[in-house]
């Protein structure tokens, strides 16, 4: 019997049989499989919340714009290539917070100089500061 004798088969079906028979299959039909147990799921246990950390890092307020001067960002950019040649970060926008918490931290002393009657600026404050450090 070929593979179109098979198809004519279904075609051929008794009028009031209840469904077709699956052809290439001689076995009865599988049992439908019979519904498992439910599993008690257990109560949720509340979890205490973990206090804040005694630091807090500072905030980071994205691109807030300041003017600096074409040599500085050119000195700024050679300096960050020299660091990342050495296998270090090199990062500009750390090296520019490393700078202004510099200057916050000589300010006062610049100010205190300023009212003994120092003239010059705060760079060469600075300067004499790590001169006489040495």
């Amino acid at each position: 019997m070929g593979r179109f004798d098979k198809l004519t088969e279904l075609s051929q079906a008794a009028p009031g049989a209840s469904s077709p028979r699956i052809l290439g299959s001689d076995s009865a039909p599988a049992p439908l499989a019979s519904t498992p147990h439910a599993v008690p799921v257990p109560e949720p246990v509340p979890v205490p919340s973990t206090p804040l950390p005694p630091f807090r890092k500072r905030l980071i307020i994205r691109r807030y714009p300041v003017d600096p001067y074409e040599d500085q960002l050119t000195a700024l950019d050679e300096l960050s290539a020299t660091e990342k040649d050495q296998g270090l970060r090199g990062s500009r926008t750390a090296m520019v917070r490393d700078a202004l918490d510099m200057y916050f931290k000589l300010r006062p002393h610049f100010d205190a100089a300023r009212q003994k009657g120092f003239r010059g600026t705060i760079i060469e404050l600075f300067e004499d500061i790590l001169a006489n450090n040495r």
